[in-house]
């Protein structure tokens, strides 16, 4: 009778063990199954964003420059024994704002604007002038690093010249720029520098400029 009691309990004993010793095996399964779907669903939310926002963006500009040509002084001035020489224009500061949709990742079409206040370096002939300028441009975008990008701008449109003495001047003017920019770490903001030129037609002024330049990109 005890030998029959021994022989249950050891078989008992041992079922016991072999069904625990399954479930410890299939335990790690399990736990490796969800945490692979866990480390899986991680690294979905965990996904890097776009270093570059791209699409509709705004940007806003001012700087300094200088009038490399000005305008001829007509004969019909308050001084005719100037007629035929340069006005004299020097120093000015421009603010410009602009609106753009990235259409490619290396081209975008704008729609800029600006003002420029440009300061008279003649005695004789003191005519400061405000040129108030719209243009259609387009940009070109060559990448220089991860987030550093170089821009070049054209376009054309239409300027007013107005030195608060004589009739204001309007008419066709061109638009040119190449300039940085850096796409900081904050997302859709970047910021530039960029070397630009101004161009008014009729009658012919150039006003180069720098200027630092904030982007926000939607």
């Amino acid at each position: 009778m005890r030998t029959i009691l021994l022989f249950v309990a050891i078989v008992v004993t041992s079922t016991a063990a072999y069904r625990s010793a399954r479930a410890a095996e299939a335990a790690p399964a399990v736990e490796t199954a969800e945490s692979a779907a866990a480390t899986q669903g991680g690294e979905a939310a965990a996904a890097p964003l776009a270093t570059i926002v791209r699409g509709l963006y705004v940007e806003m500009g001012v700087g300094g420059g200088y009038a490399v040509v000005g305008a001829t002084i007509p004969t019909n001035s308050t001084n005719p024994l100037l007629a035929g020489e340069s006005e004299g224009l020097g120093r000015g500061g421009l603010v410009s704002f602009a609106v753009g949709y990235d259409i490619a990742e290396m081209f975008a079409i704008e729609a800029h604007g600006g003002m420029t206040l440009v300061s008279s370096r003649r005695q004789e002939w003191v005519r400061d002038v405000a040129i108030a300028a719209g243009f259609a441009t387009a940009r070109l975008s060559f990448a220089a690093g991860e987030r550093l990008r170089v821009n070049m701008r054209a376009g054309g449109g239409y300027a007013r010249a107005d030195n608060g003495v004589d009739v204001p001047e309007a008419g066709p003017a061109a638009f040119g720029g190449l300039g940085l920019e850096y796409y900081v770490h904050v997302r859709h903001f970047s910021v530039g520098l960029d070397l630009s030129v101004l161009a008014p037609l009729s009658p012919t002024r150039v006003f180069v400029s720098l200027a630092p330049l904030l982007k926000y990109t939607f």
